[in-house]
């Protein structure tokens, strides 16, 4: 019978599978032994973290010396399928059974693994933040006193000199600028500019919490499919 942990264990020995057999064709990859979430290129939002991803990987085949029997070949050519089978239309699932499986198969700290793709994305929230448009909010009657105050500035400047025309004009300018200074100073403009980190790197996890909500839906999404498609344990 298929349970939480032995799902998450097969997902973990595909992927370290993968790693020890580095030179060899993964399933239906055409060469390739990365799983697809590896195996193609990401948006460029994502390209530093996919790329740091890679180098981990990397790093471990590097690291060990053992090689994976046939059977084991044969379990990860089935499992590495599962989360991009039943988890397509899913992608926090997904994403928080990959990372798991990563941290089954290759011993890596999930925490680690977060805390870098936070420092990412948080980056990637800066800079978006400082192209996004501003939000703004208004509150009406602070507003309302300095627009008053300016305007009676300004009537009592043009009512001074009325036939001058350059003057009246350069009056109704510095009017402009003036509320400006005098909305920000009686706090009644608020800028708010709302980048989330999701928003940068949709379908992505960023705290353990959210990551072991999402595994045990994943998992047991997953768990349905194998029943569902009369996959026997092993």
């Amino acid at each position: 019978m298929w349970t939480h942990d032995h799902v998450l264990w097969r997902v973990g020995l595909g992927l370290k599978v993968l790693v020890l057999t580095a030179g060899r064709p993964g399933p239906r990859s055409f060469g390739s032994p990365w799983p697809a979430v590896l195996r193609e290129a990401p948006p460029l939002a994502e390209l530093e973290q996919w790329i740091e991803l890679r180098r981990e990987f990397e790093a471990a085949i590097h690291a060990r010396n053992e090689r994976p029997s046939r059977y084991e070949i044969a379990l990860a050519d089935e499992a590495i399928e599962w989360p991009l089978k039943y988890l397509a239309a899913v992608p926090l699932q997904r994403d928080a059974v990959w990372l798991t499986a990563l941290c089954v198969g290759l011993n890596l700290k999930l925490e680690k693994l977060l805390r870098r793709r936070r420092i990412e994305a948080d980056r990637m929230v800066a800079r978006r933040s400082a192209e996004a448009p501003d939000i703004v909010r208004i509150y009406e009657d602070d507003a309302q006193a300095a627009a008053a105050k300016v305007a009676n500035w300004a009537n009592e400047a043009i009512a001074a000199k009325p036939k001058d025309a350059a003057r009246a004009r350069r009056i109704r300018q510095g009017a402009r600028i003036l509320f400006k200074r005098e909305i920000f100073a009686a706090g009644a403009i608020e800028r708010i500019t709302v980048v989330k980190r999701g928003d940068v790197m949709p379908g992505k996890l960023f705290n353990q919490s959210r990551v072991h909500y999402h595994r045990i839906s994943g998992v047991g999404t997953i768990l349905a499919g194998l029943e569902a498609d009369g996959v026997k344990p092993r």
